[in-house]
């Protein structure tokens, strides 16, 4: 028998809900369930459209329409579906409208298909959405257009069983899993642990949106290929120093600023994966390390959450942004490397005639010897435009040597505009002595390099009001959020203020 002291016949109280049946008996019996079943269960009879009484126990089930229907008391509806003859179904019609109505797997929950939407679906227990999955499939044989209709407005996948949705929706999944799995990184598991999760996610549901699950998918593969580009690009090359003027180059900073973009993505991954772990376990199980939380406490998880989660794909994309602008800085010194070739060479004819190579000098200079140590070459260049001729050379940029370009230009598509600043050649015919000489060009071919980087840097362009637009979007989602969190206890705090004035 349980203490007979109150405090401890409390939900949440220290007898671990040993009271709970008797807490129900009595709330049954304070406060009975209106469903119809019995005399005191039910309430008086509805009147129709002349005011005559309607026996809900008696009445023709085919006579009831939709409007006569959505105008009775709830109590009333479940009594009209616990018939033997409605068996939990009913199937109502007349004028140009039609409703299917399903008892809920409770038998308290009165389900109509058409009043529903897709925010109603994603909170439902699975028992009912599998009620609701078994009678559209059912009912697709017999009325496709009507499952058509409820599969648009639900934006889900009807028509075919739960299980083969089911098992669609993880074979999705599973084939991003795979491709990361084999893709031969090393922080691959921050990504599928987050896909594994929507696979645990989908097993618990019978109603699948493929627009939210790909979308969702695609968030999280977008992010992996963002992060292994980077990943590719920092593994292939390491740099002992940062004053060297290294071949392979892909920045001018060898790359410090690559390094510290991927840096920044793992971290935001690893609270990416946090969060996600976080809802699930509070969606799965209403607790969170351990401890049941009541609503309030559910809602200002949930909230937090999905606001961090916001916080967080913000700062991936800031990233990009920065990594962005970064390599714009790269190419900025190659156009002005390239400018200040050009205005070595005279004006008009003479200057027509002329070619000069990457120092604006005239002749095939010899900088190095037959393998150059571009530190130490014999340029009047610093050491920021020697990183420059390097990264957009032919042979010694990382796109030639080691078939890998800036992270951003292989995601983007961009080809690095490349040209041949440097040569070996024989200078000495006798002992065919080789040495590096810088390569000499005509203005024209001069011009023409400089607007195939002006149009690469206009490519790189392009993205930048995208990704400002999506940063945007992504901080109002994230107010939105943190608002109606905000809304929805501000109604429970009136609501139990109400309550506790009675």
């Amino acid at each position: 028998m349980p203490d007979p002291n109150p405090l401890k016949t409390l939900p949440g109280s220290a007898d671990d809900g040993s009271a709970d049946a008797l807490n129900k008996g009595n709330a049954e019996t304070l406060f009975p369930y209106m469903d119809g079943t019995s005399a005191e269960t039910s309430l008086p009879n509805p009147v129709d459209e002349t005011g005559a009484e309607v026996d809900l126990a008696t009445v023709d089930l085919a006579s009831i329409t939709p409007k006569f229907f959505s105008g009775l008391h709830s109590s009333q509806q479940l009594q009209l579906l616990n018939r033997a003859e409605a068996g939990g179904k009913l199937v109502l019609t007349g004028g140009g409208e039609r409703l299917d109505v399903l008892l809920g797997s409770d038998g308290r929950t009165v389900l109509v298909l058409q009043a529903l939407s897709k925010t109603d679906l994603a909170p439902m227990p699975n028992a009912d959405q599998a009620l609701i999955a078994d009678y559209t499939t059912a009912l697709n044989a017999t009325a496709p257009d009507v499952v058509a209709d409820l599969a648009a407005a639900w934006g889900v996948s009807l028509g075919a069983t739960a299980t083969s949705y089911r098992e669609a929706m993880k074979a999705l999944v599973q084939e991003k899993i795979d491709f990361i799995e084999n893709d031969g990184s090393a922080n691959r598991d921050l990504f599928t642990d987050q896909l594994n999760l929507i696979i645990e996610r989908i097993d618990k549901n019978s109603l699948f949106s493929s627009a939210n699950i790909n979308s969702e998918i695609s968030d999280i593969v977008d992010r992996y290929t963002r992060m292994r580009q980077f990943e590719k690009a920092v593994s292939a090359q390491s740099f002992s120093d940062s004053v060297t003027v290294p071949e392979k180059l892909n920045s001018l900073d060898n790359n410090v600023t690559i390094t510290s973009g991927l840096e920044s993505f793992l971290a935001q991954e690893k609270r990416l994966l946090e969060l996600a772990k976080q809802r699930h376990s509070i969606s799965q199980s209403g607790s969170l390390d351990g401890k049941r939380l009541d609503l309030p406490s559910l809602i200002s998880m949930l909230q937090l959450s999905y606001n961090i989660k916001k916080e967080a794909e913000v700062a991936v994309l800031t990233e990009e942004l920065q990594q962005q602008n970064a390599l714009l800085r790269d190419y900025a010194a190659m156009q002005k490397l390239v400018n200040d070739v050009l205005k070595t060479f005279p004006s008009g004819e003479e200057g027509s005639k002329q070619k000069r190579n990457i120092d604006g000098t005239t002749d095939e200079k010899v900088v190095s010897g037959a393998d150059p140590n571009w530190s130490t070459a014999n340029m009047d260049l610093d050491t920021q435009e020697r990183r420059a001729m390097i990264m957009f050379d032919s042979y010694y940029s990382g796109p030639n040597l080691l078939k890998l370009g800036h992270p951003l230009e292989d995601l983007r598509g961009i080809t690095r505009p490349l040209e041949d600043f440097s040569k070996r050649k024989v200078i000495n015919d006798k002992t065919k002595e080789e040495a590096t000489v810088l390569v000499t060009k005509t203005q024209s071919a001069w011009n023409i390099y400089s607007t195939q980087l002006a149009d690469a840097v206009t490519l790189i362009n392009q993205n930048s009001q995208i990704l400002t637009n999506d940063i945007s979007s992504m901080n109002q989602e994230r107010n939105r959020h943190f608002d109606l969190a905000n809304n929805a206890l501000r109604r429970l705090n009136d609501s139990l203020t109400s309550i506790a004035r009675m």
